[in-house]
Formats: C-alpha cells, structure tokens, sequence
C-alpha cells in the first residue's frame, strides 16, 4: 500500500490518498469500493470541507466501469 496526497491540475484541491494493490482473484474491485462506501464518512462537517475531496481513483477501463455502476 502506497499512501500520499493527489492533487488537480485544474483546482487547489487535494487529497489524501491510498493505493491499495490487490489480487482480483481473491477481492474485486467492486467489494473494495462498497468497503471504502461504507466505511468512510466523505460528508463530514469539518473545517477543511472545501479544501478536502473525496473521491475513487482507477487504473483500468474494467476499475472505471465498475466504480460507476456502485457509485
């Protein structure tokens, strides 16, 4: 696992972000994303709010099409 921040090229937001490798065959994208769903609070109320975005990074056509379906 792989932890740092991701930025915009067009804004000056960032993120706080995790890549998390892992073998298809045993865990599927879409298990990790309901995971992530159900597990992180993305509408909290705190002051860094504007500053703060939460989102799903992919590295596949496969991870995007999916990801679309659940969110």
């Amino acid at each position: 696992m792989l932890q740092g921040w991701i930025s915009s090229a067009k804004s000056s937001n960032f993120s706080e972000a995790v890549i998390v490798n892992f073998n298809k065959n045993i865990i599927s994208v879409d298990i990790l994303i309901e995971i992530i769903l159900l597990t992180h609070n993305s509408s909290s109320k705190h002051s860094f709010r504007a500053k703060y975005i939460s989102a799903i990074y992919i590295f596949s056509k496969e991870q995007e099409l999916k990801s679309k379906a659940i969110v």
